[in-house]
């Protein structure tokens, strides 16, 4: 998992998030609008997915199985923004 607090990091992702670029894909996690990149056999089978949660940009990465890695990737982002939310991060 990759924290950022840069301010030019979340607008620089809020704008990806206007108008993502294949294969991510915007998606919602606990209500939070994220950025995905699923895992792809060619690519290893490493999935991605960014969100803001706290004024940070969160990056979160897994890898494994297709299947496997996406929802390894979101579940890991739903602990982390819950953790942000609840203060503990």
């Amino acid at each position: 998992m990759l924290l950022y607090q840069s301010t030019s990091a979340v607008q620089t992702f809020r704008s990806e998030l206007a108008a993502p670029a294949a294969p991510v894909t915007a998606i919602s996690i606990g209500g939070v609008r994220a950025l995905w990149r699923p895992a792809a056999e060619g690519a290893g089978g490493e999935a991605f997915v960014s969100a803001v949660g706290g004024g940070r940009l969160v990056t979160v990465a897994a890898s494994g199985g297709v299947g496997g890695a996406d929802a390894a990737a979101k579940s890991a982002m739903a602990v982390a923004l819950a953790t942000l939310r609840s203060g503990s991060g």
